[in-house]
């Protein structure tokens, strides 16, 4: 059995490990989803609170 290949964002949020791969990919005709959250760079807030909750703050400060 052959997969199709999967679109390049999928391909790239799978080599970076951002992404570990979806029920999606159980089906033989899935080639992406380009609306994927781990496949869009984040935002500047996204980046910032990953690293609060990555450090365990639990106050933060209102700049």
């Amino acid at each position: 059995m052959e997969y199709p290949e999967l679109i390049e964002s999928c391909k790239k949020a799978i080599e970076s490990g951002k992404c570990l791969g979806c029920t999606a990919l159980e089906n033989i005709n899935f080639k992406g989803n380009p609306n994927c959250i781990y496949s869009k760079k984040p935002t500047v807030q996204e980046s910032i609170n990953q690293i609060w909750e990555n450090l365990g703050v639990q106050e933060r400060i209102k700049l």
